[in-house]
Parts: C-alpha cells; sequence; structure tokens
C-alpha cells in the first residue's frame, strides 16, 4: 500500500509522515478486524458467504483476510478471498483518478506527473488472462503450465 501511495501521490512536504501513518493506521486497524470480526460474525449468526464478504470487504492485508477466513471454515476462506481480490481489482480505477484529480488540482496543470500504476495494469492483465485463457478452445491445454510457470516465478 505505501508503494501505491508513493507512485500516485506527487510529492508534497509532509508525503512521507502522511504514508507512513497511513500504513500503520491501516495495518492496526486491519489487525484487530482479523482478530474480532471472525468470532463477531460466528456471534450474529452469519452464513459461510456472508461471513466471507465481511472479511473481505473490511480488512486490509491479504494474510490477514486469509487467517481470519480460514479460521472460520474453507469456504468462508474462499469467499474472504474472492472478495478481497476484487477489490484489489478496482484498485486501478480508484489510483488513476487519485493521480488525474491531484494533477489538475495544481496551480499549474501539467507539471506534476503521476507514473503509471504498472501494478495495477499488470494485475488486470493477470485477471484477464487467468479468466479467459483457460475457457478458448485448442490453448486451454496450454493454460496449467503457464499458470504453474507464473505461480513459481510469484514466489
Amino acid at each position: 500500500m505505501a508503494l501505491a501511495t508513493a507512485m500516485v501521490v506527487p510529492n508534497y512536504p509532509r508525503k512521507g509522515i502522511d504514508v507512513t501513518f497511513t500504513v500503520v493506521t491501516a495495518n492496526a486497524v486491519s489487525t484487530f478486524v482479523m482478530v474480532a470480526y471472525s468470532p463477531l460474525c460466528l456471534l450474529l449468526g452469519f452464513e459461510a458467504q456472508t461471513t466471507g464478504v465481511m472479511l473481505g470487504a473490511t480488512i486490509h492485508d491479504m494474510a490477514q483476510i486469509a487467517g481470519a477466513g480460514y479460521a472460520v471454515s474453507e469456504p468462508v476462506d474462499n469467499t474472504a478471498v474472492l472478495v478481497k481480490l476484487f477489490r484489489v481489482l478496482l484498485l486501478l480505477p480508484v489510483v488513476v483518478a487519485v493521480g488525474w484529480w491531484f494533477t489538475r488540482s495544481g496551480a499549474e496543470h501539467g507539471k506534476d506527473r503521476v507514473s503509471v500504476p504498472v501494478f495495477a495494469l499488470a494485475f488486470l492483465g493477470l485477471c484477464l488472462v487467468n479468466s479467459i485463457l483457460p475457457s478458448i478452445p485448442g490453448l486451454d491445454a496450454l493454460y496449467p503450465p503457464f499458470k504453474s510457470a507464473l505461480v513459481t516465478a510469484s514466489n
């Protein structure tokens, strides 16, 4: 998150302090809700899908989501992870919009330039490949080794 924020927001005097505060606060709150929300969802009698949506939509870190979801059940964990991945996908338009807004709000438009969020574009591309490639006849046999190579490279 710090890298994404640092890449999108143009430089200003308190940028480092603001980014640090944002990262520390998001992780502290996320750690608290990771521990608190799983039992709360069970106490409220939520179904597995509802619990997964709540965990995936409210917890910041993917590892914390997986831990909180798996603490309840595997179906909750699967739903929570899918919701989080969808949230990550939504970062692309948000990052572009925030960057555009910051450059437009300056006294001289065009003076500041925001770098292209390559991580978001790569994520979007991999989502498309993962969604489309297995359904194309003839390429469906190539997909498992390709996916395996990407998973190995990401580790």
